[in-house]
């Protein structure tokens, strides 16, 4: 049964009620005390970018290496390794009495304070990959049984090091690697590279006209809240093309460019990279056809684009829309405008191709070519055939 009220946040809102009578009015009243789905969620959300936050500030305070995955991947497993810290510090100060929670061999009761919570962030230092903090979540126990056990194996077979240390220091060497000055650089600082949980292209750089110039000619928007520029991943884009073609234009122009991997760095130093297309073939589902998009009025493409076959400008696609069965024509078009296809106007393209190689396939006969019997003489041969003769069709003796 559905019953109105107000939640807790103000908002109006109707729920469903089942079950006994005697219980609903408390059940309502709880489920009214609280807030309204939509506020929840955005709770949720604050709560989930306030725990992001505040354990990649202890990450870095700590000294912890980046995790290796995904964005996602690596948010969560960033705030999974928080709390694996938060729980070793419990267990270091129970382990003072030597009260542990979980059993332990003969080599871990002998640890004190300080070498728990060491094996722990040898523990953070070794287990790099998102995948494990994620598979062993709620595992804390098995966790630090794991650094432990390595932390005593790493200890007896060679002194001890400073683990964090050697891996932060072999961080930066990668990300010099990864850094180019131009021989002919005359800007200071360094253009860094980076996505966000979107997977959006971002960079920032302190305000410098022939940098704000570069990044709009290659399609970055300011965002003014988050106070970088930030490019929006697309189906057309590629990140490792992007930031090779961006990263050469400020290279030419002097800027010292970190890029995020060897591949990025070594196409934009040789070139080797497809300039970004402008202008796009797209397919629309909704109405099964191709979409000839490009930016801003162009009379010159509108008038080339609405002379292929069954071609009609859609409002709604803000291109011109052709039937998938003229792709040809619209290659040869893409070819002589410049013009990239997307990956949905690939598959149908694609799809529509191994179609017509079912297509029956034969030579026609045109009608009325040399050579071919009058009607008179079908007659006469069809006569024939039957033992019929007729007087005027008679050869003369």
């Amino acid at each position: 049964m559905k019953y109105s009220g107000t939640y807790f946040c103000g908002h109006d809102g109707t729920i469903d009620i089942w079950g006994p009578s005697k219980d609903r009015k408390w059940r309502i009243e709880k489920a009214f005390s609280g807030l309204c789905p939509e506020c929840y969620e955005k709770k949720l959300k604050t709560d989930r970018e306030k725990a992001l936050s505040e354990a990649r500030k202890r990450a870095e305070q700590r000294g912890f290496p980046e995790i290796l995955g995904s964005k996602k991947q690596c948010d969560w497993a960033l705030v999974l390794r928080d709390g694996f810290i938060e729980f070793a510090e419990s267990v270091a100060e129970k382990a003072v009495d030597r009260k542990w929670p979980f059993p332990v061999d003969a080599s871990i009761v002998s640890l004190g304070k300080d070498d728990i919570m060491e094996a722990a962030y040898y523990g953070c230092a070794v287990y790099t990959e998102a995948r494990f903090w994620i598979d062993n979540r709620d595992e804390e126990t098995k966790i630090l049984q794991l650094s432990v056990q390595k932390y005593l194996r790493c200890k007896k077979e060679e002194p001890f090091k400073d683990v964090l240390q050697e891996i932060m220091e072999e961080k930066e060497r990668e990300r010099a690697n990864l850094t180019v000055r131009p021989d002919d650089a005359n800007k200071d600082g360094t253009v860094c590279f980076a996505q966000d949980e979107e997977g959006n292209l971002i960079t920032a750089y302190p305000k410098d006209n022939d940098f704000i110039e570069i990044v709009k000619s290659k399609g970055l928007m300011w965002h003014n809240s988050n106070r970088n520029w930030r490019k929006i991943k697309t189906e057309f884009s590629d990140i490792n093309n992007c930031v090779a073609e961006l990263g050469n234009a400020l290279l030419v122009r002097g800027f010292t460019v970190e890029f995020m991997n060897t591949a990025q760095r070594d196409a934009a130093l040789s070139g080797n990279f497809n300039p970004e297309k402008k202008h796009w073939i797209k397919y629309a589902p909704a109405k099964e056809q191709l979409v000839i998009c490009w930016h801003g009025k162009n009379d010159q493409l509108y008038e080339a684009s609405k002379k292929l076959s069954n071609a009609r400008w859609s409002k709604e696609n803000q291109g011109i829309l052709v039937p998938v069965e003229f792709y040809r024509q619209v290659e040869d078009f893409a070819e002589i405008y410049d013009f990239g296809f997307s990956e949905g106007a690939k598959k149908q393209i694609r799809k529509y191709k191994e179609k017509e190689a079912g297509f029956l396939r034969a030579s026609v006969t045109k009608p009325g070519i040399t050579g071919e019997t009058s009607a008179g003489e079908r007659l006469r041969r069809q006569l024939e055939s039957g033992g019929t003769i007729i007087e005027e069709l008679r050869d003369d003796a």
